[in-house]
């Protein structure tokens, strides 16, 4: 537990950020001092008795936090198995369930922007837990048991699947509504340049994710897919598709 504890508070000074939580706010309901609040939250004279009181300031108990972090753990372990994966095909609601729940969503919040009961949502996460995939926890909190950011499969059951689905919404957008965010360029790579692109969409995606953590507590916030690809072209085929067509 202790050398969790640094993780601990950095997620609980996180927690008080979200929540607009100052430190002299922390002071007063602890009828301590300012520095004090900081020795604390910087690991010094830290008991669990008073961890315990910082958790309370924030609403969370201990365990909340405990869980977060093995959430957040669990998250960077790494790729689903070929059985996980069509498993999830066979079920895509459930597979976005999973999605957000590996975005730092929570049950709660989930069944509350897509109004889904309860009985609704154990069945959802029942899914997940057959699969292996999380362990469902009292009081509508799930453990995932498999981590990373969505690293599927190269040819897998979820890519495929995405390969039918997620075309049709792209090939579906209206490039010309001001809600569409979209760029392009054609250019020539090399082998080298290709790989740092490559680690550029990866570091995109991983700001798009970040992004969204924050998003997911804003409740104007809206919906986007946001998909970044990059493939071979022949830019003579560009500009015949895009010139004047023989009747």
């Amino acid at each position: 537990m202790e050398s969790e504890v640094p993780r601990i508070l950095a997620l609980l000074k996180d927690c008080y950020r979200d929540k607009r939580i100052r430190y002299r706010d922390i002071a007063s309901q602890l009828d301590v001092s300012e520095p004090t609040v900081k020795r604390y939250l910087g690991g010094r004279g830290l008991t669990l008795d008073m961890l315990e009181r910082l958790c309370a300031v924030a609403g969370l108990r201990l365990s909340d936090l405990h869980d977060m972090l093995a959430s957040e753990q669990a998250r960077t372990n790494g790729r689903l198995s070929l059985r996980q994966e069509y498993g999830l095909t066979h079920n895509l609601f459930a597979a976005f369930i999973f999605y957000l729940l590996r975005s730092g969503w929570k049950v709660p919040a989930i069944m509350s922007e897509f109004e889904l009961t309860e009985a609704r949502m154990f069945l959802l996460l029942r899914v997940l837990e057959k699969l292996e995939l999380i362990d469902i926890l009292p009081h509508n909190r799930v453990r995932l048991t498999v981590g990373g950011s969505p690293d599927w499969l190269p040819d897998g059951p979820v890519r495929r699947s995405f390969d039918g689905s997620m075309r049709a919404i792209f090939e579906s957008a209206d490039y010309h509504s001001p809600a569409t965010i979209w760029e392009l360029e054609t250019i020539k790579l090399n082998r080298a340049m290709l790989g740092r692109l490559r680690a550029m969409i990866d570091g995109f995606a991983r700001e798009v994710r970040e992004m969204g953590e924050v998003g997911s507590r804003d409740e104007s916030a809206q919906w986007y897919s946001i998909l970044c690809t990059a493939r071979p072209v022949d830019p003579i085929d560009i500009l015949n598709a895009g010139g004047p067509r023989k009747g």
